[in-house]
């Protein structure tokens, strides 16, 4: 991803942050599907699907913001989408897909990207995770392990906890809605929770019209961090 254009949310008394969040994300997600192209995804049993995918990708530059007045609201007042070429950012014209929003959104400029940007992965969590599913998973893994070596329970309980996943019901989400129904009062509202994994290095692979990485590891990709 070698250019990025930031839009940034401009809340006020009537609008807050969250309200924002949700009413500008399901425009950028409009406008991937219509700039998006169709490809052919193995899952997990086997199965050829064809998914629609898009060419830009979306990053959150203050995800997890935890400091002034964004406080309330994790995923801050920021949003990055990155192409490959300038040309890709221009024809999605995201301009015209918030112009509704015009009041409360200001679009900048397209940039290149810097040349010392680190990487991260922005990925849809499904399932949700609670402390406690969190907790019992660990420690049934550190008693298997304690059979299987002959070490003591808390030593594998240690290790497991210090690799244990963060709790998908603490992650920053957003409100939004499907639009896999023709019928607009069978509409699912639902939340869309974002995880965030850093990358050594940056990795070609797909994005979802939701601008975030593909689940899958051998689809899994990467945008620019800084």
């Amino acid at each position: 991803m070698n250019y990025y254009l930031e839009l940034r949310l401009l809340p006020d008394e009537g609008a807050n942050l969250g309200f924002l969040w949700s009413k500008v994300f399901q425009q950028i997600h409009l406008a991937l599907v219509e700039h998006g192209v169709d490809g052919e995804v193995t899952d997990e049993q086997g199965k050829v699907n064809t998914v629609r995918q898009s060419k830009v990708a979306m990053s959150i530059p203050e995800y997890g913001f935890s400091g002034g007045s964004k406080q309330s609201f994790p995923l801050g007042d920021k949003i990055r989408l990155f192409a490959h070429t300038q040309e890709a950012l221009e024809q999605l014209n995201i301009a015209q897909w918030l112009s509704r929003l015009e009041d409360y959104v200001q679009v900048k400029t397209i940039k290149a990207v810097p040349a010392d940007a680190e990487h991260v992965r922005f990925v849809r969590e499904h399932y949700i995770r609670s402390q406690a599913d969190i907790a019992a998973k660990t420690l049934e893994m550190a008693t298997f392990k304690a059979k299987e070596t002959g070490e003591p329970v808390d030593n594998w309980l240690n290790t497991f906890t210090q690799q244990a996943p963060k709790p998908s019901d603490k992650l920053p989400f957003i409100h939004t809605r499907s639009l896999s129904s023709s019928d607009k009062m069978d509409e699912k509202r639902f939340r869309l929770y974002i995880e965030m994994e850093k990358s050594s290095m940056p990795k070609q692979g797909r994005y979802t019209c939701y601008g975030l990485s593909f689940a899958q590891a051998d689809k899994q990709a990467t945008v620019p961090w800084f």
